[in-house]
């Protein structure tokens, strides 16, 4: 009886769990009639029938709260994507009103700069009118000087061979009805000394005297209103030296004594103020060797006597103090004079070399170009022992001597040189010395010296 009644629960579960898969909704299947008399039912009763349907109901109730609880949990994740996404949102926000301010700042950079710019523009106009002006003025003021200081033409001639050569002329080089007074004569008797003009005014040093004694000097005489004033004593006696002038002093090179007769390799400097100190040896002991300007730092020592007829040459930087080898000459000589001529129309400034002796009295020129020697225009006639000044754009060779009797003949003529465009030619002024000399000392002056 056991037995039958486990069998018996056995059917009715699976009745009602194939039931519950495969019937529901459909008529009462003959096994739930048989179910319904084993429970004491009618055979057509739904009771079975609604305890499966609430049975299935429930089932779906379940499947139906799995989906609700997955879809709670998608909705979890939205609302996390949601809070981050809204985060960024708020960053985002934050990053753009930063940015905002930014921009405003930056605007009112940009305004600040535009006011700056203006007021630059402003004041560029100011400078510019104010440029004209000055431009006007020293346009005007460049026309007032040249027509009420108009550049000097006027040189001051000294010292030389013979002993009358004391005698101090003035000369207009531009103007030869200009007649100027002559000054005070220079106080010794003295021929192969160096001048130059420091501080406008002219100074002479050194020579060699002409009573004979064959003695060179050390004095140093500057011309003032009451005449000639010795002013400095130089470091060493010396004659036919060679003089140029930078940076407010004269220096001097080389030359040579006497007792005994000797070239000197030495150098000095003469300040305005009377002072003398050494400068540097030269490469070699030199007398009557000439000097030109280069640039405004370099001059050129050239030719001369070191013992032998010389075509050397030597740079010497006065800023630096320093010597450095020269090309050579095309001829051996000394005696000679140099200066600096300026193309008047391409301002080329060039050194040139011209006359001097070797054997005999020479008319040939050399010119600087480009670093080598180049001939030059020919001298109107044989000349050595000249002096050159350098006026404007041109260059004067003043006096000299020349060939003829035992000892020469010593010459009053000036000859201009003049360059164009390359080529330069020699003419002979009407102006003269009125003492013929040699071994002179010719210096630009102003032209008070001859008002």
């Amino acid at each position: 009886m056991k037995t039958k009644s486990i069998l018996n629960i056995f059917l009715i579960s699976l009745g009602v769990f194939c039931l519950a898969v495969n019937v529901e909704g459909k008529k009462t299947p003959g096994f739930i009639k048989k179910l319904n008399k084993f429970l004491g039912l009618t055979p057509n009763s739904k009771k079975v029938m609604d305890i499966l349907s609430i049975s299935v109901n429930a089932a779906n109730i379940n499947d139906n709260a799995g989906s609700i609880n997955a879809n709670a949990g998608s909705i979890n994740d939205n609302a996390g994507s949601i809070n981050a996404n809204a985060g960024s949102i708020n960053d985002n926000a934050v990053s753009i009103n930063d940015n905002a301010g930014s921009i405003n700042d930056n605007a009112g950079s940009i305004n600040a700069n535009a006011g700056n710019i203006n007021d630059n523009a402003g004041s560029i106009n100011d400078n510019a009118g104010t440029i004209s002006e000055n431009t006007g003025n020293i346009a005007k003021n460049t026309a007032d000087i040249a027509k009420y200081h108009p550049p000097s033409t006027k040189i001051l001639i000294s010292t030389g061979d013979p002993w009358t050569a004391k005698k101090t002329e003035v000369i207009d080089l531009e103007d030869s009805k200009v007649i100027c007074e002559d000054l005070e004569d220079f106080p010794m008797e003295i021929d192969g000394a160096v001048g130059a003009k420091l501080a406008s005014t002219p100074i002479i040093c050194g020579g060699s005297f002409n009573n004979g004694s064959s003695q060179a000097s050390d004095k140093c005489f500057k011309y003032m209103e009451g005449g000639w004033q010795h002013f400095a004593t130089m470091i060493e006696r010396r004659a036919y030296a060679a003089g140029i002038v930078y940076n407010n002093a004269l220096h001097i090179f080389g030359g040579n004594d006497y007792d005994p007769w000797h070239a000197l390799q030495s150098s000095e400097i003469v300040t305005e103020d009377g002072s003398t100190t050494l400068g540097p040896q030269l490469p070699a002991p030199i007398t009557y060797h000439a000097i030109a300007s280069i640039n405004s730092t370099v001059s050129i020592m050239i030719g001369g006597w070191p013992g032998i007829y010389s075509d050397k040459t030597w740079y010497f930087n006065h800023a630096i103090q320093e010597f450095q080898s020269g090309p050579n000459l095309l001829e051996v000589r000394k005696h000679h004079s140099s200066g600096t001529v300026t193309d008047q129309e391409t301002k080329e400034k060039m050194t040139i070399i011209a006359g001097g002796d070797y054997s005999t009295y020479m008319d040939s020129t050399e010119m600087l170009f480009n670093g080598e020697w180049m001939t030059g225009p020919a001298l109107p006639k044989a000349l050595k022992s000249s002096s050159m000044v350098e006026l404007g754009d041109n260059l004067y060779i003043i006096g000299g001597r020349s060939s003829g009797g035992s000892f020469g003949l010593n010459k009053n003529e000036i000859h201009q040189l003049s360059c164009f465009s390359g080529n330069c030619s020699w003419t002979t002024l009407i102006q003269q010395l009125k003492v013929a000399r040699s071994y002179l000392v010719a210096i630009p002056v102003d032209n008070t010296f001859c008002p």
